[in-house]
């Protein structure tokens, strides 16, 4: 594919001719330089061609250029020669290009391509210091006639965008290459909408739009953005979160369960989500979801009509999904029972310690315990080697079942490390201690 998307005038080049082309990360300027002569390099607007900034580099004859982080680099082929600025034009480095007759750059994130102008017509990788790791010789038909700027292709792997300079038409070749034959071949070649040497070439993408190069002519006015390839067609849907219920409720609370899915395929998709809370309750609701979008799914009523812990689980259920690691959402919950007279009937008929659960816990803990007539509490958690954590529950309280909750902090509101706590029941009259596992 080679469709031309829009295009932008930049006007005639200040000196000379562009010289290579680059995207910057910001998303909206590229940089060109310029010249046959000292490299003047510009930072121009992609989608104004308005001019942003500009500074004069070292040496002669620039090429092309590359964006490397904060760094810039600039490809000159007079002296073979790789130049690195920082974006204000301040130099911080050069480095030669051993096999002479430098051309076009592009940066992988760890090492550089390059091409040179002449027989073999050779494209090379290197070193950051710019010593030479592999050279590419081309094999096939067509073969290179002249060698220029080169842009790798960031969609498929082992695919490189390389100018030739020998013709105004069909000079911008889409290679392949093998890394472990060391060699390349033309897989197909291309001109820019207006007959015209390529100056620059710049690959952006891929985005769900697809994947774009961006062109301008060695003597042309324009910046062109040439649609290469569609965008890939995923299918990946998952459950973010779980919105309710919150992590400890009493018995007879009603809740409606909600959890939050997201699409992050490239299509709009429907598909089923699951929602379960122990081994008696379960739901299912079916979504259309856009692409990139999320959704809360609210669920039918759950009653939490039994004391103990339970495990929640949501999950997305669609035909085809390529990345089923993200389907699961899950937590615990924790139903306890109500604070106070549960009713005149059940009065504990001792002081007891009666449940600590979740145990262990990652945080909040619901603590159980019951008064068989009226007295002065004091429930407490400790380390393990005696020191007071933090004051859970004091004061008089009637006879009756109470549930108190531990947040997981300290008396500071820090959270507590992982390790071993002790829960301390007092009344006075009666000492009860138990074990709390903490873990993160």
């Amino acid at each position: 594919m080679w469709v031309k998307v829009d295009s932008v005038s930049i006007g005639s080049p200040p000196s000379s001719f562009w010289r290579g082309l680059c995207l910057d990360p910001n998303g909206t300027d590229v940089w060109m330089a310029v010249g046959d002569g000292a490299p003047i390099v510009e930072k121009r607007n992609r989608y104004t061609g308005a001019l942003v900034d500009s500074f004069t580099g070292q040496g002669s004859g620039p090429y092309d250029l590359v964006r490397l982080g904060d760094s810039l680099c600039v490809a000159n082929f007079s002296s073979s020669t790789f130049y690195i600025y920082d974006t204000l034009g301040n130099s911080i480095r050069s480095f030669g290009f051993p096999p002479g007759s430098l051309r076009g750059v592009d940066w992988d994130g760890t090492k550089f391509w390059a091409s040179a102008a002449f027989s073999p017509f050779c494209v090379y990788t290197l070193n950051p210091d710019g010593t030479v790791r592999k050279t590419l010789t081309p094999t096939g038909s067509p073969t290179p006639t002249w060698m220029g700027v080169i842009a790798l292709d960031r969609m498929y792997e082992n695919r490189l965008w390389i100018s030739d300079g020998t013709s105004p038409t069909e000079n911008i070749w889409y290679c392949s290459f093998d890394t472990v034959a060391n060699t390349y071949s033309i897989l197909a070649t291309f001109s820019l909408p207006t007959t015209a040497y390529a100056g620059g070439l710049a690959f952006d993408g891929p985005d769900s739009t697809g994947s774009h190069v961006w062109a301008i002519g060695r003597s042309d006015t324009w910046l062109w953005r040439l649609k290469v390839h569609d965008a890939l067609l995923t299918h990946n849907v998952g459950a973010k979160a779980i919105v309710a219920p919150l992590d400890t409720v009493d018995t007879g609370t009603v809740v409606a369960p909600k959890a939050v899915v997201r699409n992050f395929g490239t299509s709009e998709e429907t598909f089923l989500t699951r929602f379960t809370i122990g081994t008696s309750y379960t739901d299912t609701i079916t979504a259309t979801v856009a692409t990139g979008a999320s959704d809360t799914l609210t669920f039918m009523d759950w009653t939490a009509d039994s004391i103990g812990t339970f495990a929640i689980r949501c999950t997305t259920e669609l035909a085809g999904d390529e990345n089923p690691a993200d389907d699961l959402c899950q937590k615990s919950i924790v139903v306890a029972a109500l604070t106070g007279l549960e009713g005149s009937e059940v009065l504990p008929a001792a002081f007891s310690l009666d449940q600590v659960l979740p145990n262990p816990t990652g945080g909040r803990t619901s603590i159980r315990y019951g008064l068989p007539g009226p007295v002065a509490v004091r429930l407490s958690v400790y380390s393990t080697a005696g020191t007071l954590v933090r004051r859970v529950a004091t004061g008089v309280q009637t006879p009756g079942w109470y549930t108190a909750t531990w947040d997981g902090n300290d008396a500071r509101g820090q959270k507590v490390g992982t390790g071993v706590y002790l829960i301390r029941f007092e009344t006075g009259m009666f000492t009860s201690t138990r074990k709390l596992v903490v873990q993160h």
